[in-house]
């Protein structure tokens, strides 16, 4: 088993490390120079924007970098609107009714 990195989220903020994330990102990287930070905002999921970015920290400049990625596979992001609203209230923890005709 290799932890690569940790997760954390800014609703509504956008995807940002913070300077108090600088420390969290050091333990990982100690760990494992490889190390990610994956930042979420579902409030940027809108159809064009996944709602993450993944990041790194170089300690000598004590500066973010953002990480490229591909997703391998078929995800039409038009889609994830749609699966973040019927997602949202089973996050909030409120009861989700589910209804299908079958005939």
């Amino acid at each position: 088993l290799v932890i690569c990195g940790w997760y954390h989220s800014h609703p509504s903020y956008g995807c940002f490390m913070s300077r108090e994330d600088l420390g969290t990102q050091a333990r990982y990287q100690k760990l494992w120079d490889k190390a990610i930070a994956l930042v979420i905002d579902p409030y940027q999921i809108n159809g064009k924007s996944l709602g993450f970015e993944i990041y790194r920290a170089n300690f000598k400049t004590k500066k973010w970098f953002s990480i490229p990625f591909d997703i391998k596979g078929y995800l039409d992001v038009r889609m994830l609107p749609e699966i973040l609203e019927f997602m949202n209230p089973i996050i909030e923890g409120k009861p989700v009714y589910l209804e299908y005709d079958e005939e």
